[in-house]
């Protein structure tokens, strides 16, 4: 019979990892088994009456280590079974819980909340929802959001955002740009359009002096904003004759004309994209922006920490679309640099701020 050296220990590890043979384990069972019956010996015969039995000192020290190599190994064995039966079902479990509902499971409404928190809070920036990383782990879900700009007529990836669940908890989101530029123009602090009635109201002529000095054959991402509230259904009117695309549209939601809530902090800005979805040529439209923002008020816990925002004070936006209706101030767009020039005489417009800047790329 094997000894309790280190080879048995060995043993006993590729045992409780399922790693021995079929030959191998029978072997170490019927170790196992003799050490169940020599034990029961010793419980029955020895230990009631060592003192009577006259045993030394010494034989009583080994039958008591005997004893706690019997439960070492029962503790071993016992937690190997317990953690072999608690994955199988702990990951059943998950799956049922993220996974329950079919298309409103918890998975799927947290990855919509995802992806339009980044669709409505960051202009001229989506998720691509055809491309979604997600993994389910021991009651965690975590999913990598890649996300993509349209300068041109080309979409540009500029990063993504690591999600981690942990049961229905948003515990940590990473924010990954590829770039500075990409970075700090997600920037809350840095609005680049601004509500007509902001005052002061910043100035353009660096803007418009840096657009006049482009040369011919680039193309840009421009923020325009206007001098008063408009239908978003009236903009292409509004802008006039020239080559471009409209990508974005920056909502009036009672908080853009100070750019700050009362205790100070700027409220990031709140709108939503020409297309719903990268691919999809379809326009959104205004009921299906109102029924997002209903959405992510509805699980705003999840969109602030999504928006690196601390209080996107959804309830009061909602409320304010409901009772004044939706309204733009101002767009993001895109066109031939040279194009978007020409709003500088443009009586609606009231200021822009350049953008990305890239090479020709257009229709």
């Amino acid at each position: 019979m094997m000894t309790l050296d280190n080879e048995f220990r060995k043993k006993l590890e590729l045992y409780k990892e399922g790693k021995l043979s079929q030959a191998e384990e029978e072997e170490l069972e019927q170790d196992l088994e003799k050490f169940e019956v020599y034990q029961d010996f010793l419980d029955e015969e020895f230990e009631p009456d060592m003192e009577e039995q006259g045993l030394s000192e010494e034989k009583k020290l080994k039958l008591i280590n005997l004893g706690r190599r019997k439960a070492v190994i029962k503790a071993a064995l016992l937690g190997s079974v317990l953690l072999l039966s608690i994955l199988p079902a702990g990951t059943l479990l998950t799956y049922i819980f993220y996974g329950y509902g079919e298309e409103q499971n918890m998975a799927n409404r947290f990855l919509d909340v995802a992806s339009d928190t980044v669709m409505v809070t960051e202009p001229n920036v989506q998720v691509d929802r055809n491309k979604f990383h997600e993994q389910v782990g021991l009651f965690t879900l975590s999913a990598n959001l890649d996300m993509w700009k349209q300068v041109g007529t080309e979409q540009t990836r500029i990063g993504d955002k690591g999600l981690n669940l942990w049961f229905s908890n948003l515990e940590n989101v990473d924010h990954n740009y590829l770039s500075d530029s990409f970075s700090s123009s997600q920037k809350v602090k840095d609005l680049k359009i601004h509500h007509p009635n902001v005052s002061p109201f910043p100035s353009s002529e660096k803007e418009w002096q840096r657009l006049s000095q482009l040369p011919e054959g680039t193309v840009a991402e421009a923020y325009v904003s206007f001098d008063k509230l408009y239908d978003p259904n009236d903009v292409e009117n509004l802008l006039g004759n020239i080559d471009h695309k409209t990508l974005w549209y920056a909502i009036d939601t009672g908080y853009e004309k100070e750019q700050k809530d009362k205790n100070g902090v700027v409220v990031t800005p709140i709108g939503y994209p020409v297309q719903n979805g990268i691919e999809n040529p379809k326009k959104m439209t205004t009921e299906e922006f109102h029924q997002i923002l209903k959405e992510l008020t509805e699980n705003e816990e999840w969109s602030e920490k999504i928006a690196k925002s601390r209080d996107l004070h959804l309830k009061e936006r909602l409320a304010y679309v409901n009772k004044n209706g939706i309204k733009t101030y101002g767009i993001v767009m895109t066109g031939p640099t040279k194009e978007i020039l020409k709003l500088k005489d443009n009586k609606h417009v009231k200021g822009l701020e350049l953008g990305e800047v890239e090479l020709w790329q257009w229709e």
